[in-house]
């Protein structure tokens, strides 16, 4: 009896051992469990945090649960935008080679209307001061020019340095690149010219050529070169920032070629 009583009394104890321990495990399961769903939730809760937060930077509006595969679709696309935005590479030979084609852009015109004089008061007798009647010849004509005035683009130089998005441009300065007078423009202001002494056409061209010279002195007066500079430096600009179409910003420098 005595031995039965010890064997039962085993048996109780090791089942209150077995009791006791497999409710401490259930209770650090249970509790193991509910940290990590606390972690779950917290994880959810600050990823909807960081949607919600890019969402409204991003202007994207998410009203339903179901929209936040949307939202992080869209969120994903500003972030390859952005991502190959950063990764831009401009293309310097692009970049001069667009230059090339859009070289009138970049130049400024002044027009104007002068007038060129030829003036000879007559042939002289022989061996003396004397003026012989009739052989001055008076001639003055007025035209219309255009000057144009910049930099001729195809001297410029392009320097691109991807790591710190930058656009170096090696400009030689503004000149005079073309003078022209309007033939049709010609008006004969005097025409007093002897029968002895018709202007050739050596000095129908000194007229076209002091038209055109007092051309430049006006077009110089008027700042033209200073301003034919600032319009290429625009030009180039609003050239590289077409380009790059959002994708990238790089700075662009001007230097003296």
């Amino acid at each position: 009896m005595k031995d039965t009583a010890k064997k039962i009394g085993i048996i109780v104890i090791a089942a209150a051992i077995t009791v006791c321990a497999g409710l401490i495990w259930h209770k650090k399961r249970t509790e193991s469990l509910r940290q990590e769903l606390k972690a779950a939730q917290e994880a959810e809760l600050s990823m909807q945090a960081a949607i919600d937060g890019l969402a409204e930077e991003y202007g994207i509006e998410i009203r339903e649960k179901s929209d936040i595969g949307k939202a992080i679709s869209g969120l994903k696309d500003k972030f390859d935008r952005w991502f190959q935005r950063d990764n831009y590479i401009l293309d310097a030979k692009e970049v001069s080679s667009k230059l090339a084609e859009i070289s009138e852009l970049a130049t400024i015109e002044y027009q104007y209307n002068n007038v060129g004089l030829h003036f000879y008061k007559g042939d002289k007798l022989p061996g003396t001061d004397i003026v012989i009647p009739y052989t001055g010849t008076t001639v003055a004509i007025s035209m219309d020019g255009t000057v144009k005035a910049g930099i001729d683009l195809s001297e410029v130089k392009i320097e691109c340095d991807h790591a710190k998005k930058r656009v170096t441009v090696r400009m030689p300065e503004a000149k005079i690149l073309s003078n022209a007078l309007d033939e049709d423009s010609i008006k004969v202001c005097i025409d007093d010219q002897s029968i002895f002494n018709r202007l050739s056409q050596a000095q129908h061209n000194e007229l076209r050529k002091q038209i055109k010279d007092k051309g430049i002195e006006m077009a110089k007066k008027s700042d033209i070169l200073k301003l034919s500079g600032e319009r290429a430096q625009k030009v180039i600009r609003d050239l590289v920032d077409s380009m790059q179409e959002g994708k990238g910003d790089y700075e662009v420098v001007f230097k003296a070629a």
